[in-house]
Formats: structure tokens, sequence, C-alpha cells
């Protein structure tokens, strides 16, 4: 908490910005299309979804930097791509781990990176947008993430003892507990990274705790906690930082925007994921914008998810219209292996 204060808060909103917004520059729907490419690369290539999250703390914070506040030059939506594939590569360079049913420790190489931009960007334009990202950060490039800050504030959830103490309804463990919230309020954050209001207003530890208080709302229906421990839990929370008080303003309205994201999830006909169906880790623009219109727009991105290609390339961006990109890139192990080392 005492790092993100220091030096890892909130970056200013560049997509309202004159020097970002104006003309052909970048909004809010253009965020979004590169959110949904970023998990498509990770996705894609196994990694663990963390890395996106730290990916759009490098782009975010490296525009803001470098175009807040005015300055007479103004960004362009290709160097938004490519700070965008710089971030990813960024992020994957340092905190690349392979999601862990897969194992080990895979790094794409840079040629990958240029291939998925399809040549849009070769790797010494990347490798000099690197160096850039790095000064304007002095290397600092470990930001606290939601899943680390959701995995610590689970460790203050008091343990139990037999199942009888716990709803009748319920006769979940405590390991079981802590893992159900995790997955819930994981996906939650991940949704978040879609909408530049989170980034830009509130800080990952404020949104994390919100996530994990909707987690915990979300499962009510299958795995109520008990008045004791869920009072107890939230006593150990505000121990930690009074700033997570759970009536205070600000986390009430994060507790509300995340609603937002995944209304379903806190309905009385299915208040949680069944049992035996995992929550869904692609997710669209559509799925989290209960206000989209049918039609795809810069706001719903059309993805495509075939068995043997994905949409990969932030390049597509600039000459696709409304609809999904037309690009896609061979998903088969041998081409993957080719990208990595």
């Amino acid at each position: 908490l005492r790092k993100e204060l220091a030096f890892y808060t909130p970056p200013n909103k560049y997509v309202v910005a004159k020097t970002c917004s104006k003309g052909n520059g970048v909004t809010e729907g253009w965020r979004r299309r590169l959110c949904e490419w970023m998990y498509d690369v990770v996705d894609h290539f196994g990694f663990d979804r963390e890395a996106v999250s730290i990916a759009f703390d490098f782009l975010d914070r490296s525009v803001s930097m470098t175009h807040l506040p005015d300055t007479s030059k103004a960004l362009t939506k290709r160097e938004y791509q490519l700070s965008a594939v710089t971030s990813l590569y960024l992020a994957l360079k340092i905190h690349g781990e392979m999601d862990p049913e897969v194992g080990g420790r895979m790094r794409l190489k840079i040629s990958a990176f240029e291939e998925l931009s399809r040549g849009f960007f070769k790797a010494s334009v990347i490798e000099a947008k690197e160096l850039q990202i790095l000064g304007l950060f002095q290397w600092r490039v470990n930001p606290p993430t939601c899943a680390r800050f959701v995995s610590h504030f689970l460790r203050l959830l008091p343990k139990w003892g037999d199942s009888e103490e716990m709803d009748a309804t319920c006769a979940l463990t405590h390991d079981d507990m802590v893992g159900k919230i995790y997955d819930t309020a994981k996906y939650l954050t991940e949704l978040s990274l879609f909408v530049s209001r989170f980034a830009f207003r509130y800080s990952t530890s404020m949104i994390s705790c919100g996530a994990v208080l909707c987690a915990i709302e979300a499962l009510h229906a299958e795995a109520p906690l008990p008045e004791r421990i869920l009072a107890q839990f939230l006593s150990n929370i505000v121990n930690v930082s009074p700033t997570f008080d759970p009536h205070s303003r600000d986390l009430q309205r994060v507790i509300r925007m995340l609603r937002k994201l995944a209304p379903t999830m806190f309905t009385t006909e299915d208040i949680a994921p069944h049992n035996n169906e995992p929550l869904r880790r692609t997710v669209s623009v559509a799925d989290m914008d209960a206000s989209s219109s049918k039609s795809p727009t810069a706001n719903t991105v059309a993805v495509m998810f075939g068995s043997t290609a994905r949409t990969l390339s932030p390049s597509d961006s600039s000459s696709m219209g409304e609809g999904a990109a037309s690009s896609k890139m061979d998903g088969r192990p041998t081409k993957r292996r080719k990208l990595c080392q």
C-alpha cells in the first residue's frame, strides 16, 4: 500500500484531453479495443491474465506522463498502438508467468510482437519505445496488481472449523471458500480494465477491495458467510487501512460500478456461477457494457474465437470499421513455438 501511494497512484485521464482525443486521436473506445487485444494475446499464448493489468498500468501511466498536462504534440492512434504493443511486451518480459495449468516460464521474442503488429512496428521501434517508458518510470515496473491485492485481502478472512459452524446451506471449507471468492473477484477486476474510469479515478487496492466484497455478495446464495466471520473479516480489512471502510463513499462507488460490469451475477435468479460451470475467462466489451447496442460499435468490440484463429493484431484497428478485425493468426502449437523462446 505504501508503494502504491508513493509510485503507482491513478494516472491522469488522458482520453478526454485535447491533445489525445481531438481529430483522429484516442478515445475510450480505442482504449477498450486494445484491452481486448491484450487479453486475446495472453490467452492465445497461455500467459497469466495478470500480465494485462500490468501492461495497462504501463500504458496508462506512460501516456499520461507524456501527453498531460497539455502538450504541443497530439497523441495519434499509431503512437497509442505502439505504446500498447510495447507495454504488453515489457509486461510479459518482466512478469510473463505462464498459466499454472501450463507451467514453466516462456518469453516472447520481440520479433513476435513485430509479427503480431503485422510488421506495423519494427523491433527497433519497439525497443526505442521500451527504453523511453523505462526512463519515464525510472525503472519502477512492478506495480501492485488487483490479483495480488485480492490474494492479500483474502489472507484476512478468518478460518473456521467444522462445517456446522457455517450456514446450513453451505458446507464449504475455508480453502474452498477463499478459492471461489478469489476467482470471482479476479474476474471482476479483469472486466474493470475495460473501463477507464476505474484506472483514472481509483487505486488498484480500492478496486480489489470492492471486488472482494462484490464476490462475497455474488456467492451469497451458494456459499453465505456467517455473520461472525464476515464481521471479523471486514474489521480486519479496516484495521489494515481506514480507506477500506465498507461504508466509505469511494468504496461504495467502486462496488456499484463493479456490479454493473456483470449484472447477472447479482440477480436473484442466478446470483452466482453454477458449481460446475467455471467463470468465462474471455470477455468482450459487450459482456460488461449493459448499455451497448446490438450492433458492434467502438465500444462493443467484435471478437473472433475460432479454434485455429484469433484476432491478435492491434494494427487492424487502423483500417477496420466498427465490426470485427479482418486479421487472423494461426494458433497451432508450431506457430507458438516459432514466436517464443
